[in-house]
């Protein structure tokens, strides 16, 4: 009777679980607070925040974002039937980016996106993100209906349930889900605490490595006024390269980047950071 009860017990949480997992609601997290950084295909960081919501005349959900210029953007909003628009105030824009209870086929059209106009939902699959199983919802975007001849998607989403937005692939790149803030809970890398695009330092400025003398791992950290194509190199005394650490764009904020050397002996090595026009120095000392 109480093996019964225990198999009873476990598959009601099972269900419980899975169907909690198919809420159409959770592939689109959407409170308060909530933060999503993304890195692409030549190494660039950005990063989506909630900062408010409203709720509309017909009460449809208006999501607005990091701010810009002083005023948060408007960027999503989600009705009642939990289909999202993408920039539902721009005059010409009401894009239908996403009906989060489509199922494998489904197909809508936008008339007026142009080579975007249709959407479908390419595929469901099952696989785990930071470690989590969860369900993944494949949209893909094209100038024609998936079933007619000669229509490509152009781009595809990829929304996770828990988690919203973990991938996009379009024609000239793809960008990745690098960390996020969901509800409070953390997951992956998160770049800093702070709000890159409200505290964004005064100066250009490296700091001292942390720990040093460190073994094998240690932790670099930079700081940038302004956006600025960063390349981080580290020497040995000999001023031989031994490798690079970052290259390509990074946005204002600070940033963090650890750098393992179990590869290497003991000794000093500096660390070159160049950004832009403006370059700095560290010496960094390994110990075996």
């Amino acid at each position: 009777m109480k093996n019964k009860i225990l198999i009873v017990i476990l598959v009601s949480i099972i269900f419980t679980t899975l169907t909690k997992a198919q809420d159409p609601l959770s592939f689109f997290p959407h409170g308060v607070g909530d933060r999503w950084e993304y890195v692409n295909n030549w190494g660039q960081l950005s990063m989506q925040k909630i900062v408010r919501d409203s709720i509309g005349p017909d009460n449809s959900h208006n999501l607005f974002y990091n701010p810009a210029g002083g005023y948060s953007q408007y960027r999503f909003r989600i009705d009642t039937a939990l289909n999202v628009f993408e920039d539902p105030q721009s005059p010409n824009w009401n894009y239908l980016l996403y009906k989060l209870g489509a199922d494998v086929g489904d197909i809508w059209e936008n008339p007026i996106s142009g080579e975007l106009r249709f959407v479908w939902v390419a595929r469901i699959e099952t696989a785990y993100v930071f470690s989590k199983l969860t369900t993944i919802k494949i949209f893909r975007y094209g100038p024609g209906r998936p079933d007619s001849a000669n229509s490509p998607g152009f781009l595809e989403n990829w929304l996770a349930s828990g988690f919203g937005l973990i991938y996009s692939d379009y024609n000239y790149g793809f960008t990745y889900l690098h960390g996020c803030i969901i509800a409070g809970d953390t997951f992956g890398i998160v770049t800093s605490v702070k709000d890159i695009l409200t505290e964004i330092p005064e100066v250009f400025k490296l700091n001292q490595n942390y720990p040093n003398p460190f073994n094998p791992t240690t932790t670099i950290e930079f700081e940038l006024a302004h956006e600025a194509e960063v390349n981080i190199h580290v020497y040995d005394i000999l001023g031989q390269q031994i490798t690079i650490l970052s290259s390509g764009f990074k946005p204002a904020g600070i940033h963090k980047i650890k750098w393992n050397a179990s590869e290497l002996t003991s000794g000093v090595y500096l660390c070159r950071l160049q950004a832009n026009d403006k370059v700095s120095s560290i010496k960094m000392l390994l110990t075996r």
